[in-house]
């Protein structure tokens, strides 16, 4: 996680089987806590999924994260408007590709290999449909937004601001080494 939390905005138990994110106002661009829960990309070449249940409202996204820092990050998310692939560079947000609205559980990825990162979604097991073309993975390192932790890839939520209270549940997240 990012930062101390000062509120608890995760749980394990208000869904058996499921780890709950609340959508809060914090995004990954504020000098805050968002809900965010990570874990470091240790491999040049790698895949990390997640199968995620949302019905967003309004602004609330859910998903997927690669994270630099504050002002260099990557988004795969169901939004209310449907899926968005998202790139935060040097605090500027681009939407580099739009999905279809998945109706219920959505699988979300990212197979990076080496600097490209592609995003993938899939309603159903061994269903992958790419989003959009390979984004550069330059924006994630040290060299190109400082920093000298490196990246981190995990599962978010946010309301972008407003006053949420959508729940985004994730069955289960993997991350394995390509």
């Amino acid at each position: 996680m990012p930062r101390t939390p000062r509120e608890r905005w995760w749980s394990l138990t208000e869904r058996p089987g499921h780890l709950r994110l609340r959508a809060r106002p914090e995004t990954l661009a504020d000098v805050a806590n968002p809900s965010f829960l990570g874990r470091r990309q240790q491999h040049p070449d790698f895949a990390a999924f997640t199968s995620l249940d949302f019905a967003p409202a309004g602004d609330e996204w859910a998903g997927l994260a690669l994270v630099q820092n504050n002002d260099f990050h990557v988004l795969l998310v169901s939004t209310s408007q449907g899926l968005r692939l998202v790139k935060r560079e040097q605090g500027v947000e681009t939407v580099l590709a739009a999905g279809p609205a998945v109706p219920g559980p959505v699988r979300l990825g990212f197979e990076a290999h080496g600097r490209w990162y592609q995003a993938f979604y899939g309603a159903a097991p061994d269903e992958w449909t790419p989003l959009g073309g390979p984004v550069d993975g330059d924006l994630l390192s040290s060299q190109v937004a400082g920093g000298f932790t490196g990246a981190y890839i995990g599962l978010y939520a946010t309301s972008n601001g407003r006053t949420g209270g959508g729940r985004a549940d994730f069955a289960w997240f993997e991350y394995r080494p390509l």
